[in-house]
């Protein structure tokens, strides 16, 4: 019954300026399929999202914009009718897991240069104010302490 009066409605409804029928594509693109939110409702072949294209186009008809027709189905379906979540709920979830990784690693890297300080300098060979001799001054106390000329 309720897609026969939409569809009634749709027939009787004033032809859309080129400007009115850009608004509703935009608006397609932009509202899920409500049966399964797998498409949008300008791809989805469901009964819904035809009696929705007919009601984006009735609304559209009657000149409501584009923030009254996402508000009317964001009351009435929820926020998962918006193909990409806007304000701030779509912020955070780019944001948040950015974030995460970044605090990860900061505390990983804080982690490894802790351990490394209780541990010794990485690559230290010696123990702290024992120097290790280089080149020729090397080769020349070996031999004196293997008594090799």
């Amino acid at each position: 019954m309720h897609t026969a009066i939409i569809h009634a409605i749709a027939l009787f409804a004033v032809a859309l300026t080129p400007t009115q029928q850009a608004h509703v594509k935009k608006l397609e693109h932009t509202l899920m399929a409500p049966c399964c939110y797998s498409q949008t409702i300008d791809e989805h072949m469901s009964q819904e999202a035809a009696d929705m294209r007919a009601e984006v186009e009735q609304m559209v008809g009657n000149g409501k914009s584009d923030r009254e027709i996402l508000a009317f189905y964001r009351k009435k379906y929820g926020e998962t009718i918006l193909a990409s979540p806007d304000g701030l709920s779509g912020t955070l979830l780019a944001v948040v897991p950015i974030l995460l990784c970044s605090v990860s690693c900061l505390f990983l890297v804080l982690l490894i240069r802790g351990w490394n300080r209780r541990q010794g300098t990485v690559g230290r060979i010696a123990a702290p104010g024992i120097t290790i001799p280089h080149g020729a001054e090397l080769v020349k106390r070996i031999r004196a302490e293997t008594g090799e000329f």
